[in-house]
């Protein structure tokens, strides 16, 4: 799953793009863009929030209870035959969970990559989809976690433009 940005505008500030993407720098510039779209992303998954600023919706009791679980595997039996749900290693577990974050593997996933003209975020992992865009049918609710937020819009256009009135 990937976004790209495209720079749509102004005419005259394609072409002012065209003529200065073949020019060295080109390629620091578009670095720099695929950096500032993997760091919001990447703040996305911190603040546990789509590009659009709107909080992800809670993880269900039976996720948090499934996570807290597999976290204290190793106590698991002796915890349900004792106190059940009730233990403070169990408690931590389910206080502690993160949105989208169980493992770390799909937020250490987002790679960004760019090319003359153009850059993308993107992650390889195969059910990034299901939490980009949710399952009805499994009940996953949709936390976008890539796309473009104001913030990303604001850092890209003061970082281009600068890079056009240098001239570099």
């Amino acid at each position: 799953m990937k976004i790209s940005l495209e720079m749509i505008g102004v005419q005259t500030t394609r072409q002012q793009v065209d003529k200065l993407k073949d020019r060295p720098t080109a390629s620091r510039l578009w670095s720099t863009v695929a950096q500032i779209m993997k760091a919001e992303t990447l703040r996305c998954f911190a603040e546990e929030r789509a590009p659009s600023g709107a909080k992800w919706k809670p993880l269900s009791d039976a996720a948090l209870r499934s996570r807290a679980y597999s976290h204290t595997k190793g106590a698991r039996k002796r915890l349900k035959r004792i106190r059940g749900n009730q233990s403070a290693a169990f408690k931590k577990a389910m206080g502690g969970a993160r949105i989208l974050q169980d493992t770390g593997r799909l937020r250490a996933s987002i790679s960004a990559n760019h090319g003359a003209g153009w850059a993308e975020v993107g992650t390889t992992i195969k059910y990034a989809p299901t939490h980009q865009y949710g399952d009805k049918r499994r009940n996953i609710p949709a936390r976008p976690f890539i796309g473009l937020s104001q913030s990303m819009r604001d850092r890209i256009q003061a970082t281009t433009r600068k890079w056009l009135e240098e001239g570099v």
